[in-house]
């Protein structure tokens, strides 16, 4: 369950942004100053400023001619990348009074709707995921494509390890895959199995090396990566969709907000059991299939490794399948 919270640690509300006339698809801060990035559905992107003690007020109201579904801010540049409902990504400088935006480039990127935006400035990477059922990552330099990936459904979210180049792309099925990023192509890693429906959020913790994924089903899974031992926890409390995970490195704490009208609190230090007390070994019993965390069965016979279901260590190993 979430963080129990007594009164006086209550999230408290500061404010409320009321202007956009259809549902909010993303916000973003921006760094070092009281201001916030909005995109919505209604074919605006804004930039709220704070301007009294505690009313935001948009300094920029741009107009598309689609929905604006994704976003991606980089503070130290000021590079704001945006995705549109029609598959097109616009690259802008925002001005350090955050009262202009200065075009730079666009993507042609998609063919529908983009659903998620990633930019890595350390490796002038762009990562972009789409309702056309792809992933694609240009070079923010140039604007070139450095490669693409097809998935057998509309892709909904996307996150990366910036240490490893390892991207996790999230699909409509339910399916997290899992790629090996290089200058100029890719190699699939691996899958990750752990929701009934589609995963809509993922989130990322750089120094644990956590993956927190986020479903229609309501349930966030913690993916332990870096410990590579297949370790998976459920966190159960919401009662709808997952709409957006976020993840506080300071107070080591997970956020997620769902269509239930509830905003999450998670203390990661908590110490949780795993989702399944699993058996040691690295293949299904009854399949002889890998599960995921055994890489080198997987790149051996060249096949996608599976999650395991919940057994106790006198049970037999099985995959979910």
């Amino acid at each position: 369950m979430a963080t129990s919270l007594k009164k006086k640690n209550r999230p408290v509300l500061l404010s409320n942004l009321v202007g956009c006339a259809s549902p909010v698809n993303y916000v973003c801060t921006v760094a070092h100053e009281e201001a916030i990035i909005s995109a919505s559905d209604d074919r605006t992107l804004r930039v709220w400023a704070k301007r009294t003690a505690a009313q935001y007020w948009p300094t920029i109201c741009h107009t598309y001619q689609s929905a604006v579904s994704a976003l991606a801010y980089d503070g130290e540049t000021r590079r704001l990348f945006v995705g549109l409902g029609s598959g097109s990504i616009h690259e802008y400088v925002l001005s350090e009074d955050i009262n202009r935006m200065e075009p730079k480039r666009t993507y042609n990127a998609h063919t529908g709707r983009v659903t998620a935006l990633k930019v890595n400035i350390e490796n002038n990477w762009l990562l972009s995921a789409s309702r056309d059922k792809s992933f694609e990552w240009y070079c923010t330099s140039t604007g070139r494509q450095r490669g693409n990936f097809k998935t057998q459904s509309w892709c909904t979210a996307v996150e990366l390890d910036t240490s490893s180049k390892y991207a996790f792309v999230a699909d409509y099925s339910g399916v997290i895959t899992v790629l090996k990023l290089d200058a100029n192509n890719f190699q699939e890693v691996t899958t990750l199995r752990g929701h009934q429906s589609s995963v809509r959020a993922l989130c990322w913790d750089q120094e644990r090396r956590l993956l927190f994924s986020g479903g229609f089903d309501g349930i966030i899974v913690i993916w332990d990566i870096g410990s590579r031992q297949g370790t998976a926890f459920e966190l159960t409390g919401h009662h709808g969709c997952i709409k957006s995970l976020a993840y506080s490195t300071k107070v080591q704490k997970l956020f997620s907000v769902a269509e239930d009208g509830k905003l999450g609190t998670w203390d990661i230090d908590t110490e949780r059991q795993e989702t399944a007390e699993w058996g040691e070994g690295g293949q299904c019993e009854k399949c002889g299939m890998p599960f995921f965390w055994n890489f080198k069965v997987m790149w051996e016979k060249k096949i996608v490794g599976r999650r395991q279901v919940s057994t106790f260590y006198a049970a037999p190993l099985r995959c979910v399948l």
